[in-house]
């Protein structure tokens, strides 16, 4: 089952435009924008699940996010034609067993609940026997009229240990000022739909 493990930190304006020069950011950034989805009653939410299409650039994928811990989570994701989910394309059955969550069942309630527009500008890097993604996102999150900015430093480990990339995020928020955070922009877009 794949396995999405990162960090996120929370950078303040002035610290992410150090950041972004100290690591040599690409100064192209690619735009990204987001749409999640959720039953009326909240059922991805419960179970701590998020389902959106993103567009990245010019394609579009869907991925479904179910949470194990605040920094690794079971992520599944495929391209689509549009903004329109397609569980066809999913393991269904393998989603189900590792997650409790019957999506195909869940399918016809799913609506758009809050989406995020951001820039993201990343360089992957080796840390020893550690490969390890920093990415910079500056945007927003929104649901309905409610909006929150979007700033935060994200550490993917593409492979290698856990321990390695703690590392390198105690590195970075020691030297630019940087602060933990366990929100993903998942769980900030509910809390605004929820009106918190």
């Amino acid at each position: 089952m794949p396995l999405e493990r990162e960090l996120k930190l929370i950078a303040s304006p002035r610290s992410a435009a150090a950041l972004a020069r100290a690591l040599k950011l690409p100064r192209r950034a690619r735009v990204i924008h987001s749409i999640y989805f959720d039953t009326p009653g909240g059922a991805l939410r419960r179970r701590r699940m998020a389902v959106r299409v993103r567009r990245d650039g010019r394609r579009w994928l869907q991925t479904v996010k179910g949470e194990r811990s605040a920094a690794v989570r079971n992520e599944w994701e495929t391209p689509v034609a549009s903004r329109r989910l397609d569980f066809s394309r999913f393991p269904i059955a393998a989603m189900r067993r590792a997650t409790g969550v019957d999506l195909k069942r869940l399918e016809p309630a799913l609506q758009a609940v809050f989406e995020t527009r951001f820039t993201r500008r990343a360089r992957l890097f080796s840390r020893g026997e550690a490969k390890i993604e920093v990415a910079l996102d500056r945007g927003y999150v929104r649901a309905g009229r409610r909006r929150e900015a979007i700033r935060e430093v994200e550490l993917e480990l593409k492979s290698g240990s856990m321990r390695a990339l703690r590392r390198e995020a105690s590195k970075l928020m020691e030297r630019f000022g940087l602060q933990p955070s366990e929100e993903s922009k998942a769980a900030r877009g509910y809390r605004l739909a929820r009106g918190a």
